[in-house]
């Protein structure tokens, strides 16, 4: 495992000096507070020519250290043995974002489902800021002209009675697509290769933004209740999936569960589906598809 420690050095150089939150607040937090609280995202950066699987690294990674730092992020350049939800194929091949991230288990219960939801906040905004009016689809997968830009993948890594979440994160970027897959890359959308690494600093920054607003929302709603959630209105903002006609499943290339329209999205990042029948159900996991 070959690595690039000149890379490494200039997405933290890039991520230190691109620009932040200008306002004194955001969503009603300060922006100090936000920052601060999200700074752990990519404090250590990790840049391999190539692995198998970079969640697989990280895994090994908390088994033998024990200090491992929060936020730590591994990216791989080429990942040979990638894969997505259900052990689905992904290919990761040279010139797309294919990095991966240790965040500590410690969310509560009222902010744990919206952990998923804004890696796709910062993937989203990150796509948005190349003036591609791509959108969110809920969970977390990003979308343009029925194809998808980018995905997620999170597993739960327990070890020694710590548990961790592994994020690994994937955006079509500069790498070739084989044909037929429902997928684009930034290259062929804007016909022009773009820096990967300005693509990683500004990912990276963007989830510093949106980790830190939960963990400041969440530190705040212990001591009042009460508390509005920011985090719904931030959805619609990126999101197309309210008031779609949706099929849902926990795996939908096995079996479809049922089928009605997104009403709206909760306080605990669940979707709210109205049924042909009247009733309304939550949910909070498994994948939908448009129809």
């Amino acid at each position: 495992m070959k690595r690039l420690v000149g890379l490494e050095e200039e997405i933290s150089f890039l991520l230190k000096n691109f620009s932040r939150i200008q306002n004194e607040a955001f969503y009603g937090f300060p922006a100090e507070e936000i920052w601060r609280r999200g700074e752990e995202i990519g404090q250590e950066i990790l840049v391999f020519e190539r692995l198998p699987r970079a969640m697989n690294f990280l895994r090994q990674k908390i088994k033998e250290d024990r200090f491992i730092k929060n936020g730590l992020s591994v990216m791989a350049l080429e990942m040979t043995a990638a894969k997505g939800r259900f052990t689905r194929t992904w290919v990761a091949s040279k010139g797309g974002l294919w990095l991966s991230l240790t965040l500590y288990d410690d969310l509560i219960p009222e902010t744990k489902g919206w952990l998923p939801i804004i890696i796709g906040f910062a993937l989203t905004e990150t796509v948005q800021a190349y003036g591609i009016p791509a959108r969110q689809k809920w969970i977390n997968d990003v979308w343009i002209n029925k194809k998808k830009l980018a995905g997620v993948l999170i597993e739960k890594n327990v070890c020694a009675g710590e548990s961790w979440y592994l994020v690994g994160v994937g955006l079509n970027v500069n790498n070739f697509l084989p044909p037929g897959l429902p997928a684009i890359s930034l290259k062929e959308l804007l016909g022009e290769e773009l820096s990967l690494l300005e693509v990683a600093a500004k990912f990276l920054l963007n989830l510093r933004k949106y980790w830190g607003l939960l963990k400041a929302y969440e530190i705040k709603l212990i001591q009042e209740e009460s508390l509005k959630n920011p985090l719904p209105e931030i959805f619609k903002k990126f999101s197309d999936t309210i008031g779609r006609y949706v099929a849902f499943g926990e795996d939908l290339t096995a079996k479809e569960e049922g089928r009605g329209l997104v009403a709206g999205i909760n306080h605990l990042g669940h979707l709210l589906i109205e049924l042909p029948s009247g009733s309304q159900i939550e949910l909070f996991s498994g994948e939908i598809q448009y129809l």
